[in-house]
């Protein structure tokens, strides 16, 4: 059985424990001692070439994994102060900001006057100052004083220590999606504050309904909430194929502008 445990030399000759018997097998001279010396080297070479070849591979995906994100997100690298070490070029483009006008800035300085206060923003500086991982939203400023929302994933990258070495934020932009949610519901209010708005389930459930058409229909709210559309039609109407067919139509998505009695 080849030895596996730890060899010492003494007096030119090596002294070579094997587990079967778990005892010494005394002195050999040199040419006893080679052959099982290069069977344990080419046994441990295997072994860490193995290592090595896997250790690669791992390597190998994590950078394309990397590259991948780099192309795709907007990506800064902080050192572990805060401080950026580099963007990419959709955080340049997003920003404004040319890599060589922010490295050696402290990230905070980009973050909103305004939003001193703001919970959420404080939860994402933090996590960056503290080096911690977090997943949320984050809003800059970007050069020409415009807001940008991000959704932010904070990975902070630890050394042996324990210590923080560098942090890596990548984003998607929310800016015109925060900004057309925006337009939508200021729409939205508008069209509550100038029509008669009522909503109803898919299948004709009454839900809600504003000031405007309480007021012309002539109805307090409890009158028809949870009762069906029927209510407003002549029962000859609500009974026909027509008006079956107008509810398909409804749950189906499509949109219907036409005079309703």
């Amino acid at each position: 059985m080849d030895p596996t445990v730890t060899i010492g030399q003494q007096a030119g000759c090596f002294r070579i424990k094997f587990d079967c018997a778990a005892q010494d097998c005394g002195f050999m001279t040199d040419a006893e001692c080679k052959p099982k010396l290069f069977r344990i080297a080419a046994m441990f070479n295997s072994h860490l070439k193995n290592t090595n070849k896997a250790l690669e591979r791992r390597l190998a995906m994590l950078e394309q994994a990397g590259q991948i994100l780099n192309l795709e997100t907007v990506a800064v690298v902080l050192d572990g102060t805060g401080k950026v070490q580099s963007v990419n070029a959709l955080f340049e483009t997003e920003m404004s900001y040319a890599q060589a006008e922010l490295v050696g800035r402290n990230l905070s300085e980009l973050s909103p006057p305004e939003l001193s206060g703001d919970v959420h923003q404080k939860r994402a500086l933090t996590a960056i100052r503290d080096g911690k991982h977090f997943s949320g939203t984050l809003r800059l400023v970007s050069k020409t004083g415009s807001r940008v929302w991000l959704r932010t994933i904070v990975v902070p990258y630890k050394n042996e220590t324990g210590g923080v070495e560098q942090i890596t934020l990548y984003s998607s932009v929310l800016t015109r999606t925060i900004e057309a949610s925006r337009e939508n519901e200021a729409l939205v209010n508008a069209l509550q504050r100038s029509t008669a708005v009522i909503d109803f389930t898919l299948d004709g459930i009454v839900i809600g309904a504003n000031d405007n058409f309480l007021k012309a229909m002539g109805y307090e709210l409890n009158q028809i909430k949870g009762k069906h559309h029927k209510i407003f039609c002549l029962p000859e109407e609500s009974a026909s194929d027509a008006y079956t067919q107008f509810w398909e139509r409804l749950r189906r998505g499509e949109f219907i502008v036409d005079r309703f009695r």
